[in-house]
């Protein structure tokens, strides 16, 4: 549904700021040799988009076969994406935590079809991003309309 100034939890916007990269890495496949610490998705790998959880817009890992508690149907089942989730960042909106603001917004393989407000790009372009941001460097993105970055 586009760009948010006002992004809140469900709208499926893309937030409109400049955000800092995630400290870890995630991914179902292997690490493509990314810079940072790189966490392999297994079974039970979620991400917390329940707003009244104490892990909201946090990776939760769980026991593989347990109901999570978190809300099946508010948060990400991480592993059971491997096309979108092969090798991803955590884009830093809403790192403090505001209930209901929004969650699990990443740097994604593309599938084909729109995002719930994530950044999507081709297996290769991904790779190539993910392999060439240093951590060191505290890499940031931007998100905007180009008038407003190019001003």
């Amino acid at each position: 549904h586009g760009l948010s100034a006002s992004r809140h939890e469900g709208d499926d916007t893309t937030p409109i700021g400049v955000f800092s990269i995630g400290t870890t890495m995630y991914g179902n496949a292997p690490n493509p040799g990314t810079h940072y610490p790189y966490l392999r998705l297994r079974c039970g790998s979620w991400w917390d988009e329940n707003p009244r959880s104490a892990n909201y817009n946090q990776f939760v890992q769980l026991p593989c076969g347990t109901a999570p508690r978190l809300g099946a149907s508010s948060s990400e089942a991480l592993w059971r994406q491997p096309k979108a989730y092969a090798s991803f960042a955590v884009i830093n909106f809403n790192s403090r935590r505001v209930v209901g603001r929004g969650s699990g917004i990443f740097l994604h393989v593309e599938t084909g079809s729109a995002t719930a407000g994530c950044v999507a790009l081709s297996p290769a372009h991904l790779v190539d991003l993910l392999t060439w941001l240093l951590p060191t460097s505290n890499p940031m993105i931007a998100l905007s309309v180009a008038k407003v970055l190019s001003s």
